[in-house]
């Protein structure tokens, strides 16, 4: 006769009882009466013993969506998704350097242990002791074959964040396998001693950085302290990974801005603090940063739904608290300190929306965009920034981050300085204002002092109607000043317009670009060239998407320069600019002839603008 089979809820009944057993005999009957009671006591027993009187982890505590019966099934054949489009066979033992897509990304998720998530997830919803089994398999390959510090280790592998995302990960099998009675003996100590190198990497100040991977190195040490607070440093641990987040995330924080020039890694910093937040508990303090973050990061936002894609940034759909968070803004938004300005306009006015970037902070995530910009407006993405791609290092990542892949003004063909850590300023932002329903932006280009040449732009937005751009440049010798217009990968243009402009058509824009420069204007367009790379832009990994780049040329040592986005078929567009002290007048004029002129003011960080006289 067969023995019976438990259920879930049977092997944790008989499971508390030996945890309650062993409890008994280890601190003693007297003891346990005399504590307060039962329930936490096997945190004072010794590791191991603690580990087999542990209460098995709750389902909650592996915080993954449902998996997909086809990825499970998948999964249980060793055919994974480690990153990228497609599974990789992974069979214990397993070839830890394995990377099919010769990219970092890659190794480090493999490194992760992410890959079980479809295994752990089902046995946290189903108690499928199978599953919990190869996952345990998985993890003790990985131990086995990756000693820290030694040859034949991926770098990787001991790498700040992809330690402090992979520790959830162990953690969790360790104690559901503990719970199972599914390791023995050396199998308890080898996991067990992996548990404390993870906590010891995390916990080191000598290799802690405090940036984005800072936070999640101290998450990771967080969550290892609690799934093993009977470790003797876990209070320690957890005590230093609070104050650490704290520090961390107030030195990069500028107005709710995560100081990182990207878009994608607001919003990846903010899901940080929520899991954080989670596995701590309740915190005023990193409650009330949380809700600051989310309030900057509704600006980042386009109408669609999209997020903008400054930095190191894939075209992801926001998520729905800052959509929610997003629909209700009107009007313009500078975050002087940050470097960033948006400009959101009410429903009625076409929802509009301009986004403009300068700031440089540190080298985490930059690109060479002082100035450039993204303009969503008739219902599409008019100008477009051009994403992260990957970060491996080569001719693709090199574009990416260039000069000549932003909508920026470059001199002399030469490459901004992004690497060099003490050419950081901060902010570029110098005013931002309003006025007869325009909106107005001003900033500086700083790293082009190096070149001896004082860059100013000028946006005037009027939403719906038309994008005014004004570069003003001054030097006391002749340069090649190159202002490049990166167009949304849905925009058709042509050519032949009136006044030399270009066509812009993309669904409802029916629209034009206008130049306004000195004589010898030498115009370039290109879209999908791939020797030089020029006119790309990338919704996702690895993916490219043409797009239409225009370059405007002239030389000149002081001059100014205007570029009129007319967004309707009033075709409004600049005719003429005059800088006169704190004043810049513009004079405009339509299809029909009609002229106007708008005058900007300035007065410390506020612009306004009114009718010209």
């Amino acid at each position: 006769m067969s023995a019976p089979v438990l259920t879930r809820r049977g092997r944790r009944v008989l499971h508390a009882v030996v945890a309650t057993a062993v409890a008994l005999v280890i601190l003693g009957v007297a003891s346990l009466a005399t504590g307060g009671g039962s329930d936490d006591r096997w945190m004072s027993l010794s590791p191991a013993l603690a580990l087999d009187a542990a209460p098995c982890p709750d389902p909650a505590d592996f915080d993954v969506p449902p998996v997909r019966d086809r990825r499970l099934e998948a999964a249980r054949q060793g055919s994974f998704h480690v990153f990228g489009p497609g599974p990789t066979r992974l069979q214990v033992p397993i070839d830890w350097s394995t990377d099919p897509l010769d990219a970092n990304r890659y190794r480090q998720n493999l490194q992760k242990l992410r890959f079980l998530a479809p295994l752990l997830s089902s046995y946290a919803a189903s108690g499928d002791v199978d599953d919990l089994r190869q996952a345990r398999d998985v993890a003790l390959d990985w131990i086995r074959h990756n000693p820290r510090g030694k040859p034949g280790t991926p770098p990787e592998a001991w790498s700040d964040k992809v330690v402090g995302d992979r520790v959830p990960l162990l953690a969790y099998v360790l104690r559901a396998a503990g719970c199972e009675q599914m390791l023995s003996g050396e199998e308890r100590r080898l996991m067990l001693s992996s548990i404390r190198e993870h906590g010891q990497v995390l916990a080191s100040k000598q290799d802690f950085v405090p940036d984005n991977h800072g936070l999640f190195v101290d998450l990771g040490l967080l969550r290892l302290a609690n799934y093993f607070p009977f470790l003797d440093q876990a209070e320690r641990w957890r005590k230093l990974s609070r104050a650490r987040f704290e520090d961390t995330l107030r030195g990069r924080l500028s107005e709710g801005v995560w100081l990182e020039h990207s878009s994608g890694y607001q919003f990846l910093v903010i899901g940080a603090v929520e899991n954080y937040l989670a596995a701590y508990g309740p915190d005023p303090e990193l409650s009330d940063l949380l809700a600051q973050m989310k309030s900057a990061a509704a600006w980042f936002v386009k109408p669609n739904g999209e997020i903008t894609q400054f930095g190191d940034s894939n075209l992801d759909q926001a998520p729905d608290w800052a959509v929610t968070g997003a629909d209700p803004l009107t009007g313009l938004k500078a975050f002087f300190g940050a470097g960033f300005a948006f400009v959101r306009a009410p429903e009625d006015s076409g929802t509009g929306y301009l986004a403009v970037t300068d700031g440089f902070h540190n080298l985490t995530h930059k690109h060479a965009d002082e100035l450039s910009f993204e303009l969503f407006d008739h219902g599409t993405t008019v100008v477009a920034d051009t994403g992260l791609y990957d970060k491996d290092p080569g001719p693709v990542r090199d574009f990416v981050t260039s000069a000549r892949a932003h909508s920026v003004l470059t001199v002399d063909g030469r490459e901004f300085p992004i690497t060099d850590a003490s050419a950081a300023y901060g902010s570029g932002l110098t005013a931002a204002g309003t006025g007869e329903g325009w909106y107005a932006i001003e900033g500086l280009n700083r790293l082009l002092k190096a070149q001896a040449v004082d860059h100013r732009r000028l946006f005037l937005y009027k939403p719906g109607v038309a994008l005014i751009v004004v570069d003003r440049v001054r030097s006391a010798a002749s340069h090649t000043y190159t202002r490049y217009l990166q167009l949304g990968p849905s925009v058709r243009v042509s050519t032949g317009g009136p006044e030399g402009s270009l066509g812009l058509r993309a669904g409802s824009l029916r629209g034009g670009v206008y130049d306004l420069a000195p004589s010898g204007t030498l115009r370039s367009k290109v879209r999908g060239q791939k020797d030089p790379l020029q006119g790309w832009t990338s919704p996702d990994f690895r993916k490219f998407r043409p797009r239409w780049t225009v370059a405007y040329s002239n030389r000149g040592a002081t001059e100014t320069y205007a570029l009129s986005l007319a967004l309707d078929s009033s075709a409004l567009h600049v005719r003429s600019v005059d800088v006169a002290g704190g004043r810049t007048t513009v004079g405009l004029v339509d299809r029909a002839g009609n002229r106007s002129g708008l005058e900007v003011s300035r007065s410390a960080r506020t612009l306004t603008v009114s009718p010209a006289g």
